[in-house]
């Protein structure tokens, strides 16, 4: 399991989009690729994730998203443009994982240092896959923070994260 986060690592440091995403959980990937496609749903429970998400794929997909469209195009934009810090997904570790049959998480450690975060890893097979739907929570939580500390409603926090990203 370590071993396929160790991969994601350094495929994002190396700035390989689509190998990225193979460490990705069919139904996250599922999730995020619905998201840019489908309408969004105001009455979602994740509803504001789901609209930063759509828009920032959105502006990072050049020509605007289509027949055919896939994440690594907007990932690989991302990538290209240096939008990921890869020094800070590189000072990530994994501490001692737990697995419990087909799940798995382990706690996030950055630079050695115990966060609260946890990763998730779900079983595909005979592969260990990282969880991203199992992240949302804290996404939430964190855009809630953010926009109560900004004095900000939720479409103008969208408005600004998404003025932050550059067009490619």
């Amino acid at each position: 399991m370590k071993h396929t986060f160790i991969s994601f690592k350094h495929a994002i440091f190396a700035s390989r989009a689509a190998e990225a995403l193979g460490y990705i959980d069919r139904p996250s990937l599922d999730y995020l690729r619905g998201t840019a496609l489908d309408a969004p749903d105001p009455r979602a429970p994740d509803a504001e994730v789901r609209e930063l998400v759509r828009r920032v794929i959105e502006k990072m997909t050049p020509g605007g998203i289509r027949p055919g469209f896939t994440l690594a195009v907007p990932l690989q934009h991302m990538l290209d443009r240096s939008m990921m810090n890869t020094h800070a997904i590189d000072s990530l570790e994994l501490g001692p994982v737990t697995v419990t049959g087909g799940n798995a998480h382990a706690e996030v450690l950055w630079q050695g240092y115990h966060t609260t975060y946890q990763l998730l890893l779900v079983k595909e097979g005979a592969d260990w896959k990282i969880d991203l739907l199992g992240i949302l929570p804290y996404a939430e939580l964190g855009m809630r923070v953010d926009r109560a500390m900004k004095d900000e409603t939720e479409p103008q926090q969208i408005d600004r994260l998404v003025s932050l990203v550059p067009t490619p």
